[in-house]
């Protein structure tokens, strides 16, 4: 990145006349300067320390806590249930007209999803078996 002289000057330590050659200052160097700026405004440099982060949750865990504390329980197990009386899976209610797998999926898990996508199930499921419509689809 190109940035102008006098800027190169104040936050670099570079003189205005070195040219695009010159070598810039060392990890340590630059260490140095950033503990002597934290000192100068009342930080303690290990006050930068990294956080240590929360372990991972496997995925399979991520979606059954999901399913069980969502808002929408009872609708995805009213989802479930019709695609599995008419033998549909993601992909094939996607294909009829559904949504997205990957709503099919937040769905399941008992996310909250838009009055749009209730419609698109709603169609999608209606062209196996008996119809459905939009209020057919539970909110909860």
């Amino acid at each position: 990145m190109i940035i102008g002289s006098k800027q190169r000057t104040k936050q670099h330590g570079v003189p205005e006349d070195a040219g695009p050659g010159i070598k810039t200052p060392s990890r340590r160097e630059w260490r140095k300067r950033q503990a002597e700026l934290l000192r100068q405004y009342g930080w303690a440099p290990d006050q930068l320390s990294p956080q240590p982060t929360p372990a991972p949750v496997a995925a399979k865990q991520r979606n059954a806590d999901a399913c069980v504390s969502g808002p929408n329980v009872e609708c995805a197990a009213w989802l479930k249930a019709e695609m599995k009386q008419r033998k549909f899976n993601k992909r094939s209610l996607s294909d009829a007209g559904g949504p997205d797998p990957k709503t099919t999926s937040k769905i399941l898990d008992g996310q909250p999803v838009s009055e749009d996508v209730r419609d698109k199930v709603a169609d999608a499921l209606s062209k196996k078996g008996s119809r459905v419509t939009v209020r057919d689809v539970p909110t909860k």
